[in-house]
């Protein structure tokens, strides 16, 4: 399993969005951060898939003492419940404003089938409910519209209460894209997205998990 920032440089590099970040390291000086908060925190190691369950991820942070703040209880988490796991730094991150909503975006090799995506409802929503589609791969914009419009996130892309829809041509870019980056790579194994976080303007990889084979 690649750490967060890899796999997510291999998604940009296949054209998606990532959020605007910075790679740092316990002693940096934090307040020289480019980033404009708030920011999200998160340890950058290979031996962690869910980081919220391993208390090493921290959301809506507001100023840059509380950037260091965070990081200080973060490592001293770390130290506490997991000395031994691998750690390359952590991650800052902008966090995503106005999004209208989230999705679970998943693509595997299958042994039988090649290639499948699932879309779910993203965050905490993908764990609540059944609300998950299948397609095979390749597919065709249209197949994969139609697999969207099937989720209870449907509304919500359309534009709900006043809200503005989803741009759903940036939307189908970015599945391809997704699509594009373990199709070129045959190391990739899987690619999980949750959340991707979907705007009126903007398509965004917020979290990402990639797996590739052992060499």
């Amino acid at each position: 399993m690649l750490n967060e920032l890899v796999g997510k440089q291999k998604l940009a590099n296949s054209g998606v969005d990532i959020p605007a970040h910075e790679h740092i390291h316990a002693g940096d000086e934090l307040d020289k951060t480019a980033l404009s908060f708030p920011l999200a925190l998160k340890l950058l190691s290979p031996d962690i898939a869910h980081k919220t369950e391993a208390g090493t991820v921290q959301l809506g942070i507001r100023d840059v003492e509380s950037l260091k703040e965070s990081l200080a209880r973060m490592q001293s988490h770390i130290k506490r419940t997991n000395p031994s796991i691998r750690q390359d730094g952590f991650l800052i991150e902008e966090m995503v404003s106005d999004v209208v909503t989230e999705l679970m975006v998943s693509i595997r090799r299958d042994p039988q089938f090649g290639l499948v995506m699932m879309l779910s409802s993203g965050g905490i929503m993908a764990e609540l409910f059944d609300d998950a589609t299948t397609l095979i791969l390749p597919a065709s914009r249209s197949s994969m519209m139609r697999a969207l419009a099937s989720l209870r996130a449907a509304k919500l892309i359309e534009g709900y209460r006043g809200k503005a829809p989803v741009d759903k041509d940036k939307l189908l870019d970015c599945l391809e894209q997704i699509v594009s980056a373990i199709a070129n790579d045959p190391a990739i194994v899987e690619i999980e997205i949750n959340p991707m976080m979907l705007s009126a303007e903007k398509i965004v990889a917020v979290d990402a998990l990639i797996t590739c084979s052992e060499a």
